[in-house]
């Protein structure tokens, strides 16, 4: 893991959590019913997750059409909404009331074509398409890049909210700087 430094001027490594650590490559402790039952109280539709808990492993579609397991897992942030005239970011933005945090249509539509799904600061999310589903555009550059044609169509992106500040005269580059609180 890499901490971006400010105005994406390069990064810093930094160490990763024990507790992130402690589950990779691990089976997860949850059975499917429990957690379909826990998400059917939740009132969170398994599209808004990635799709049917009973599809398996995601797949990945590449150009010629042909499924291959999807092989890489990206969460990134959306660096939207840009907030000019302001030098702070409100006190709501981790609520679901802040404007910045609508994830239903037609928000995101450009997005949309781009990931699998939504996350915003106040924990909802919105689905786009199954992960195993192909996206209509290319999601992060690399997947631009016509050196790395394989690279194409092997990642599940899932987006977070993540306003910016745009100075007078600057690009939207000031992110905020406090974490959200753990949901359990």
């Amino acid at each position: 893991m890499r901490r971006v430094k400010p105005q994406g001027s390069g990064s810093v490594a930094q160490e990763i959590p024990a507790s992130f650590m402690d589950r990779i490559e691990q089976p997860v402790e949850i059975d499917r019913a429990t957690f379909r039952q826990y998400l059917e109280e939740a009132g969170i539709a398994e599209a808004d997750i990635g799709g049917d808990l009973d599809g398996g492993m995601p797949a990945a579609t590449r150009p010629d059409g042909t499924k291959a397991p999807a092989r890489y897992f990206v969460i990134h942030d959306t660096s939207s909404p840009e907030l000019e005239g302001v030098s702070s970011f409100p006190d709501s933005i981790d609520e679901a009331t802040w404007p910045g945090n609508k994830i239903s249509p037609p928000s995101w539509s450009d997005t949309a074509n781009r990931v699998h799904a939504i996350v915003n600061r106040a924990g909802a999310s919105r689905g786009f398409r199954d992960f195993e589903d192909p996206r209509s555009s290319l999601g992060i550059k690399l997947e631009q890049n016509n050196f790395a044609p394989a690279s194409k169509n092997v990642f599940i992106h899932v987006e977070n909210i993540q306003p910016r500040i745009k100075p007078a005269g600057s690009w939207a580059h000031i992110a905020p700087i406090r974490v959200s609180p753990t949901r359990s």
